[in-house]
């Protein structure tokens, strides 16, 4: 259960990465208006890849931030618990677990694979088939 103090910290952080999204919305603005400015005056002179690499580069920050304040609005409301982090991070474990067999088993199948791939190029070499 958290506290008044804790739930107040939560909604200033909040606050905080709502102005760094809204800072983050007008400087994609300028970028793409600059964009479209330069790209008018200048035309195929200019790297159209880093124009749009930095429009997504500013976007991914927005997306990050967004994600940042759902997760910490989730939080206040009760949508995380201790023993459901418990449950997850176990079944990660065994999941873990269970592909490193299977990475196991893969590269044991690969090898007997190996062999009959040498087997057949011998056998090509000496017209047998």
């Amino acid at each position: 259960m958290l506290t008044e103090t804790q739930k107040a910290r939560i909604l200033v952080k909040i606050d905080a990465l709502r102005t760094e999204k809204t800072e983050l919305e007008h400087k994609l603005q300028e970028e793409k208006d600059f964009n479209v400015a330069a790209w008018n005056q200048y035309g195929s002179e200019l790297c159209s890849k880093s124009m749009v690499a930095k429009e997504m580069a500013i976007d991914e920050r927005i997306a990050d931030v967004e994600k940042k304040i759902n997760i910490l609005e989730q939080y206040l409301v009760g949508a995380f618990s201790a023993s459901e982090r418990t449950q997850i991070f176990k079944l990660k474990m065994t999941t873990d677990e269970a592909i490193k067999e299977l990475e196991a088993k893969k590269l044991k199948l690969q090898e007997s694979l190996d062999k009959f791939i040498l087997l057949e190029a011998l056998l090509m070499q000496i017209d047998i088939k």
